[in-house]
């Protein structure tokens, strides 16, 4: 079965900021309230392949079962700028989806990088390339290329449901996907966060400064988060 959906959704610049200026513990903690499966998380089973850069950009979907990158090549080559390609493999296991040759020519589409909820290969060769990619790890063997699969249809990623044009961010805590209809709150929530912490980590170094903690007999209490120090 053969199937490609048609979705045309991207982030604005201003929310691309404010995004790069959250980390995916922010982000994830402002998610917490929301009714969203694992809390967007995705499996800490798939990890970047090398040290990377922060990854953000609208999920590009496709499935991909039994091996076959056929799916893959045709989301690559109708690839759109700032996408981030997520592929389900249906936990396929027992070989890659693309190397060197594929990445180079996603990285040149203007793709801002790649998930894999299976592997690659290539390894030193990806390396040189430069371009951001989330796997469960590498394997020497040929991908098949069957017409099989779909693309810009919703998938399985690392446990979680994914839909075209979903937010994708990635650090390296993990791999977070924002349903799109959320990101406005979520960032909004996660910026609050961001102020409180910011906050709390001036009142620690004041706390602590000139090292005269002990000397003072400072009430450390007052550093604690309310639910911790009420509990106690």
């Amino acid at each position: 079965m053969w199937a490609v959906g048609e979705f045309s959704v991207n982030i604005t610049n201003s929310e691309y900021e404010r995004l790069n200026s959250l980390s995916t513990c922010l982000l994830c903690d402002a998610m917490a309230e929301l009714d969203i499966l694992e809390g967007g998380v995705l499996s800490s089973n798939i990890k970047p392949i090398f040290i990377t850069k922060k990854l953000i950009g609208v999920a590009y979907t496709v499935k991909a079962p039994f091996g076959n990158s056929f799916p893959v090549h045709y989301a690559i080559y109708n690839a759109r700028k700032g996408y981030v390609l997520v592929v389900d493999t249906e936990q396929y296991s027992q070989g890659p989806y693309l190397g060197e040759l594929m990445v180079l020519t996603a990285k040149n589409m203007g793709l801002n990088g790649l998930i894999i909820d299976g592997y690659v290969r290539d390894y030193e060769e990806l390396i040189k390339i430069d371009f951001p990619i989330f796997a469960k790890g590498c394997i020497p063997t040929k991908p098949g290329k069957k017409r099989e699969g779909s693309v810009n249809c919703p998938i399985s990623c690392g446990n979680i449901c994914i839909n075209p044009g979903d937010v994708i961010v990635c650090d390296s805590d993990g791999i977070l996907s924002i349903p799109r209809q959320y990101l406005d709150i979520i960032l909004y929530k996660a910026e609050i966060k961001k102020a409180t912490d910011d906050l709390r980590k001036e009142k620690i170094e004041d706390f602590f400064k000139d090292n005269l903690y002990n000397n003072l007999n400072k009430d450390i209490s007052i550093l604690m988060p309310k639910d911790i120090k009420d509990n106690l």
